[in-house]
């Protein structure tokens, strides 16, 4: 009989938060100690690991990939942030998104007024294999909505972009800047991918100021425990 067919363990699960104030609210809700993985700062709980990448794909794909190298392994790896929600969704601030999906959505080629995607291209040179169990457990412990997130270099403004987006099968939902690159790195280390977004903001409204950022943070981090407690207790 193969070992690995009896082998039982708590999930490991590496969770990448690209802005210090989206770091330190997960980090309050797990039990551990601050530590690096590489140059990113990290904190290390029992079965979770918790590093800080910095804005956007790049970033959050190096900080992943530096995680799954040297502080591995890990059986899923989860961008969690703050995001803003599609006007169509009618979601309202401190709603909890999980990804069913990780939408390019300015990573191809722009046709006129169509968009092909990195997946359609075949620029994207492995499966993403997202964690099922993660969704059934954001939603179902959480309160989550599932849908496509799409991950973008500049947040949305322009009707037609946000149009894009809401006017494919199925709509997008969120967007946000790092689940691309974390799920990019996790699928070239054969781990399964990730993503939680909290909604501080509808898109295309990008003043800051008038982002519900201290809601869409507390949402995040209680949605993240619950979500992680169930999936620990169910593996």
């Amino acid at each position: 009989m193969d070992d690995r067919s009896v082998d039982r363990h708590p999930a490991r699960v590496l969770v990448v938060a690209a802005m210090p104030e989206e770091f330190e609210a997960v980090t309050a809700e797990v039990a551990g100690t601050r530590t690096a993985v590489g140059p990113f700062r990290a904190h290390q709980g029992e079965q979770v690991s918790i590093v800080e990448s910095g804005i956007g794909p790049a970033n959050a794909a190096a900080a992943t990939a530096t995680a799954l190298a040297v502080a591995g392994p890990f059986d899923v790896a989860v961008s969690a942030g703050v995001g803003g929600a599609f006007p169509t969704s009618h979601l309202e601030a401190g709603r909890l998104v999980v990804a069913t999906e990780i939408v390019a959505g300015d990573f191809g080629i722009e046709e006129g007024s169509a968009f092909r995607d990195a997946h359609e291209l075949e620029w994207v040179a492995v499966a993403f294999r997202h964690d099922e169990a993660l969704v059934r457990a954001a939603v179902d412990h959480a309160g989550a909505v599932p849908g496509p997130i799409v991950t973008v270099s500049a947040m949305s403004d322009s009707v037609q972009r946000v149009a894009r987006f809401t006017g494919r099968r199925p709509p997008a939902l969120a967007e946000g800047m790092e689940g691309l690159g974390v799920a990019l790195a996790a699928a070239r280390w054969g781990v399964a991918n990730g993503e939680l977004r909290a909604i501080c903001n509808v898109v295309g409204h990008n003043d800051l100021s008038r982002w519900s950022m201290e809601e869409a943070l507390g949402a995040l981090a209680a949605g993240l425990r619950a979500t992680l407690g169930a999936l620990s207790a169910n593996r």
